[in-house]
């Protein structure tokens, strides 16, 4: 009917002036249509008609929406926050000046009325009504969106204040919940953990008072980032995950919900999932978006799908053009078009990470130096938790193998400053991301303790390890495999390098075989061929032997506790959830092969058994069986590992 009509005002004269609200709802509903089939050109130059002849504000803003979230699927982030910003300052929803001013004294305002104010205060406020003020506060939920996307670190902060004030002074609604989600991650920013956290349960509570959890996949996925700094588990997190996915594609809001999938599927990696199934999930996902003409995270996500093959071993490294990595466009995106490195800042990030992870794999330190020299000019600071814990961890590894190969205090240098300014970073941004401090700390002691003293830096390694794979409060790792596999070969290496051999080898074979539950061929590969006389088969076999004992166990008695083996998301076969699966929490992408359009959330995996949460660490630290029955070097070393105690 809305085509009908539309061509039936090509050939009325003066249709704006004849039959305006006729012309304008014609041309809303023509445009919502082009823009969501993903005809933008098409949808664009009806939102422009639409504004030029528009004879309010009021009655753009609906179209200047549609035309902001159709920007941002087309990956044109830049572009939707400035035609919203625009719009919501025509509005008067924020100012045009003195922003900096405004954001200063509505925090300290707002401070102070949550002092004086309940949570039960603010939930029961009127819901708001106004169609005004819900057309501006829709305005400044997409504003926070993209600008976070794009670091426009102003402009989320100037919309997060203003949708606060609105929600005092005119009541609840669905678009509220993105600014208190915000107002957490400012708390958190500040190392305020209880008002980080009153505000995202004040955040989902709103949207459940406005039924609006549709509207709300940017918030799901913002609290699911912050409860890993919490210290929440990982099948919690990945509950949250499921919401922000499932909810908004029943709403309609495809870009938010595969945001949400995609950074749940970032969160399933920094836990040590499976590289094969974390690569089948992102092909799922690159379909997905392309039935749904989702173009948005299509480059970062392209990072990863290059990344991941390479540590299955199923293509090869081009180490030509590695240090050429974020020189051009082309070099991230496959194009050469001009374009704001801010457009780009999250491929670029991942892109960086995930080639200076594969140098450091492959003892490749001067190209993986070069790779973070660039990393550093980008503001990563501010990003989650999980992404400047990982980055401080790869510049001290990086800084530490550079140091062994050129002997220059520089790099010895860049390693304890690292460490130092990683010490506070790892104590308040969670406990599950302290083994990656330990990590760094332990190959500061390794290049700095006399070799006779070696048993000081044997203690740091095994307290890495054990960290890394510790399932209990309050770390609740859930197992990561990469990491600990990556304390290990350091360990192992270390050994190596003051003549311990059994010590060395009791270490580098329980590196391989994390690298190998991980699914890292490209390592295990690179391992037999340059350390293969440190691989006992013997301690190899118990090894894998112990894992698959330990997922039979647990299928046929619900137990929890481990025979001396770390419990995580590894499969030796690569066939996926099995024997040596102790991450509990399913893949959203797991679910969807078998259905195509997702109709409710997912709980399967919900009742699972938690993967080992009731595990000492003395029990999961897999070197403790193995260093027990491997002592005959002659060269009096101490094996003996962490107690529950220690």
């Amino acid at each position: 009917n809305s085509h009908i009509a539309f061509d039936v005002l090509k050939k009325v004269r003066k249709p704006w002036e004849n039959h305006y609200d006729l012309a304008l709802k014609s041309f809303r509903i023509r445009a919502d249509v082009e823009l969501a089939l993903g005809n933008f050109d098409v949808g664009y130059g009806l939102v422009e008609e639409l504004c030029k002849h528009s004879k309010s504000v009021e009655d753009t803003i609906p179209a200047i929406i549609a035309k902001a979230t159709a920007l941002g699927r087309d990956d044109k982030k830049l572009e939707s926050v400035s035609t919203c910003l625009k719009a919501a300052q025509t509005a008067g929803a924020v100012p045009k000046r003195g922003v900096l001013w405004s954001i200063v004294k509505e925090l300290i305002w707002i401070k102070m009325y949550f002092q004086r104010h309940s949570d039960e205060d603010i939930l029961s406020l009127p819901i708001m009504t106004d169609q005004k003020q819900l057309l501006s506060m829709k305005l400044l939920h997409q504003v926070i969106g993209y600008g976070v996307q794009t670091d426009q670190i102003m402009d989320w902060l100037v919309a997060t204040v203003k949708i606060f004030r609105a929600t005092i002074k005119h009541g609840i609604c669905n678009h509220a919940a993105i600014g208190f989600i915000f107002l957490s991650v400012l708390s958190n920013a500040q190392n305020d953990k209880k008002t980080g956290q009153r505000y995202a349960k004040l955040a989902t509570a709103i949207l459940e008072r406005t039924n609006g959890q549709g509207s709300g996949g940017l918030v799901y996925c913002v609290n699911a980032m912050q409860m890993r700094c919490w210290n929440e588990t990982s099948a919690n997190v990945m509950k949250v995950y499921h919401q922000g996915f499932y909810l908004p594609l029943e709403y309609g809001d495809f870009e938010a919900g595969f945001i949400c999938g995609y950074c749940s599927v970032l969160a399933a990696y920094y836990d040590g999932y499976p590289l094969d199934r974390l690569l089948n999930a992102l092909n799922i996902m690159a379909d997905e978006m392309e039935l749904y003409k989702v173009t948005a995270n299509t480059h970062a996500l392209n990072q990863w799908k290059y990344f991941i093959p390479i540590l299955l071993g199923k293509t090869r490294v081009d180490w030509e053009n590695y240090p050429a990595f974020g020189d051009t466009t082309l070099s991230v995106i496959g194009s050469s078009e001009p374009i704001s490195e801010k457009e780009i800042f999250y491929p670029l990030l991942h892109g960086y990470m995930s080639r200076i992870l594969i140098c450091i794999l492959l003892s490749k330190y001067e190209i993986a130096d070069g790779l973070r020299k660039k990393l550093d000019k980008l503001d990563f600071k501010s990003d989650p938790n999980e992404y400047y814990t990982t980055i401080l961890m790869y510049t001290g590894l990086v800084a530490a193998g550079r140091y062994r190969e050129t002997r220059d205090k520089k790099h010895l240098q860049r390693l304890r400053s690292t460490y130092k300014t990683g010490i506070d970073i790892w104590k308040t941004r969670g406990k599950r991301t302290m083994n990656r401090g330990l990590i760094v700390k332990a190959e500061y002691k390794a290049l700095t303790v006399p070799s006779k003293n070696w048993r000081r830096v044997k203690i740091s390694y095994d307290m890495a390890i054990a960290v890394s794979t510790e399932t209990r409060e309050p770390f609740k790792k859930g197992g990561h495999v990469h990491e600990a596999g990556l304390a290990c070969e350091m360990a192992g290496e270390y050994f190596i390098r003051i003549g311990k051999k059994n010590l060395a080898s009791q270490y580098i074979t329980s590196a391989y075989h994390y690298y190998q539950l991980w699914g890292a061929k490209v390592k295990t590969d690179q391992m037999k061929a340059q350390r293969a006389k440190y691989i006992n088969a013997e301690q190899l076999d118990r090894l894998v032997v112990n894992s698959s004992s330990m997922g039979a166990r647990r299928r046929r008695t619900g137990t929890t506790k481990s025979d001396g083996v770390v419990q995580f998301g590894g499969s030796l076969n690569g066939s996926g959830p099995g024997d040596d699966d102790a991450l509990a929490y399913p893949l959203i992408y797991d679910a969807i092969q078998a259905s195509r359009i997702p109709s409710a959330i997912m709980g399967n995996g919900e009742n699972r058994n938690a993967g080992g949460a009731n595990s000492s660490a003395g029990d999961d630290f897999l070197l403790a069986g193995e260093h027990a029955n491997n002592t005959a070097d002659g060269s009096g070393d101490d094996v003996s590992v962490l107690s529950d105690a220690s």
